[in-house]
């Protein structure tokens, strides 16, 4: 059984009449989630007073049953509906299946007892899972139920519920994005899982690297961050504006570094950007961020070094900016570019 709550399968629980195999289910069910167990508990009180409601209780029964019906299988809050129609005990039996007996009874004492407010509360759906995921040389941005926003890098995918949980809000993320996390008052966290780590902030903006079964890189971009491995003592970094985050799964270490790569938002923001770097740094830069394999003929030129920045450029436009700066050429070749001849200036 899954963390949605089962209705059939828990009427039929308070009824006395589930398997050894169903009840095991049940249990489980109470078992996965504290909401879950919360939500058993005030439904076997409920189930132990509608006896008594249910006998002082003049409801539509049919207009009631159809919005019971609605509820339990599509998750909406009930409607109680009550009108002056005697239910008399010789057609009660008659108007539903045992099973839907079952449902109509608990919903009906939700209602009489609780009143349609407090009863669409404890008969909501737990929250659901969301996955987004991107495909290859696809973005998405996306605004997540606090109000966070989120740009999603290609082939990653992020994870999060359509509620965040009272405690913190957690998301799950394989591959990289870019986070402006909104600050709540009541303090509480966001946390992003990834790769064995947490990555753990109030209100901040950062982007976060964790390709599939691999490391973790986190840059902050504002604010304060938090990388750690739970429940390893001693790994975690506290992280500021200017400062990057890795774990390093070979070693098993998380570590801290000023941010050096100038470009680790180009993805987001469409600049490259190069100061005095080699031009073998500055070609592997370019191959990632236009998907295109790029080779240097001699590797002298790789050696040399470059300034300079492109703002949304095409790479046609980059290499020719390259070839007139180191007297090269950018022969294109089925699937790959070499940047012919050159050296430095």
């Amino acid at each position: 059984m899954n963390t949605e709550a089962d209705w059939d399968l828990l009427t039929k629980y308070l009824a006395g009449e589930c398997t050894a195999a169903e009840q095991q289910q049940v249990q489980a069910w109470r078992q996965a989630d504290a909401r879950n167990h919360r939500l058993f508990e005030h439904l076997e009180r409920v189930w132990a007073q509608s006896p008594q409601d249910f006998s002082q209780a003049q409801p539509d029964s049919e207009a009631l049953w159809q919005r019971v019906q609605v509820g339990m299988r599509r998750e909406s809050p009930f409607v109680g509906v009550h009108v002056n129609r005697e239910i008399t005990p010789e057609l009660a039996p008659a108007l539903r299946p045992q099973w839907q007996q079952w449902g109509l009874r608990i919903a009906a004492s939700v209602l009489l007892t609780l009143g349609v407010g407090t009863g669409a509360y404890y008969w909501q759906q737990q929250p659901t899972l969301v996955t987004q995921q991107t495909q290859g040389q696809q973005q998405k941005t996306l605004t997540l139920p606090d109000g966070t926003r989120v740009w999603l890098n290609e082939g990653s995918k992020l994870s999060y519920p359509t509620a965040f949980a009272e405690e913190r809000r957690e998301v799950t993320l394989e591959g990289e994005a870019y986070f402006e996390v909104v600050h709540l008052q009541q303090h509480q966290p966001f946390v992003i899982k990834a790769n064995g780590t947490e990555t753990t902030v109030l209100g901040t903006s950062f982007n976060v690297t964790a390709p599939a079964a691999k490391g973790v890189q986190v840059s902050v971009v504002t604010g304060r961050v938090k990388l750690a491995r739970p429940g390893q003592t001693g790994q975690e970094v506290l992280l500021t504006k200017g400062w990057t985050g890795a774990y390093d799964p070979a070693i098993q270490q998380v570590r801290r570094d000023s941010t050096s790569d100038l470009n680790f938002l180009a993805w987001k923001t469409g600049v490259l950007t190069f100061r005095n770097a080699p031009v073998q740094e500055v070609v592997a830069t370019l191959a990632r961020h236009y998907h295109r394999d790029l080779r240097l003929q001699a590797p002298a030129l790789g050696a040399c070094h470059f300034t300079g920045t492109f703002e949304r450029q095409p790479l046609d436009k980059v290499l020719q900016t390259l070839a007139l700066t180191f007297d090269t050429k950018a022969v294109s070749q089925p699937g790959f570019t070499t940047l012919e001849g050159g050296g430095c200036q």
